[in-house]
């Protein structure tokens, strides 16, 4: 029996690779592996493990979640089978931080982290923080993002993926799986399978609503907008959350295909920071890692034609959205 545990920044294929293990749960365990839980990873689980440890986790989300992380620590002391944990957060905690989780779960054998150049998962990070309600543009975040870098401190930690396997492997051999293409995402997976040494399960089919939909320069920016006006006028967190989801689903969602807007990427001004932020992860990452899979292992950089926001496309599509969705509201009102 061993445990292995899945760790890695946000965006660098997890969610995928928990989509098909949730799915998989009953194949997984007719093969001898367990993965624990009824939700779609073990991160809120995680949250009431490590606490503060984690640097965006609160008291009072901590204790929220209290309840899972004693569901799954009593699951991992009876287990009889092999078991996989998987949290995106788990790659922001400090040395002690590992040390606690550890020893709160009993142990475990192998870590497995996924990866992608800074060059690809930072935009994709900042889409992310928007989604949550961040209003922060893009060359904010970057400034924040070097700020935190400097200080080793806040948001750097989630995604200093370099640092990340450094820590760990002081307490388990790490395998890193390297992504550069979003696209290929059966690759990820099959990758995965590999470093946990999984066996064979029967595909599973995940649509792309159950992954994180990347947003469109255009989509990132309104949404940006309209959390700024939320903050202005006082909403509270939980509503501005409820707003956001709905706002995703039902507005921005239908103008995220990046094919139909401008891909966000790094602007070429942040570039040689970049290049030299991410060089630095990945010489840890070769340092530290006990195997290596997925793309080339050196630094390849990009510059691509960079991003610049296409307002006149973008209202007219949101207008045409928002019209439907004013149809749609007024048409069920008029049923009743």
């Amino acid at each position: 029996m061993k445990t292995v545990i899945h760790i890695g920044p946000m965006k660098t294929g997890t969610t995928y690779i928990q989509n098909i293990l949730q799915k998989s749960r009953s194949e997984l365990l007719k093969l001898g592996w367990v993965y624990p839980g009824r939700l779609l990873n073990q991160q809120h689980a995680c949250y009431g493990i490590c606490g503060d440890e984690i640097p965006w986790v609160t008291n009072a989300l901590s204790r929220k979640n209290e309840r899972l992380g004693e569901e799954l620590i009593r699951q991992l002391q009876t287990r009889e089978t092999n078991v996989i944990i998987s949290s995106e957060a788990l790659a922001s905690l400090t040395p002690i931080g590992v040390e606690n989780f550890l020893e709160a779960i009993g142990g475990a054998d192998e870590v497995i982290a996924t990866i992608r150049p800074l060059e690809k998962l930072l935009p994709s990070a900042w889409q992310q923080l928007i989604k949550g309600g961040s209003t922060k543009s893009l060359d904010e975040f970057f400034e924040h993002m070097a700020i935190n870098r400097n200080s080793k401190s806040g948001l750097w930690r989630t995604y200093a993926y370099g640092e990340a396997v450094k820590i760990w492997s002081h307490f388990l051999p790490v395998s890193v799986i390297r992504l550069s293409q979003t696209k290929d995402r059966d690759s990820a997976w099959d990758l995965f399978r590999q470093a946990a040494n999984l066996p064979e399960i029967p595909p599973t089919h995940i649509k792309a609503k159950e992954s994180n939909i990347s947003l469109n320069l255009e989509a990132a920016e309104i949404l940006r907008h309209v959390n700024i006006t939320l903050k202005k006028e006082g909403i509270d967190k939980d509503k501005v959350e409820e707003f956001s989801r709905f706002f995703l689903k039902k507005i921005i969602h239908p103008l995220s295909d990046i094919s139909r807007g401008t891909r966000i990427t790094c602007r070429k001004s942040d570039m040689a920071r970049i290049e030299l932020w991410d060089s630095e992860e990945m010489s840890l990452v070769q340092e530290h890692a006990s195997k290596m899979l997925g793309d080339k292992f050196g630094v390849e950089y990009s510059i691509k034609k960079e991003s610049k926001l296409n307002e006149s496309k973008v209202l007219e599509e949101m207008s045409l959205h928002l019209i439907q969705l004013w149809g749609k509201t007024e048409a069920e009102r008029l049923k009743r």
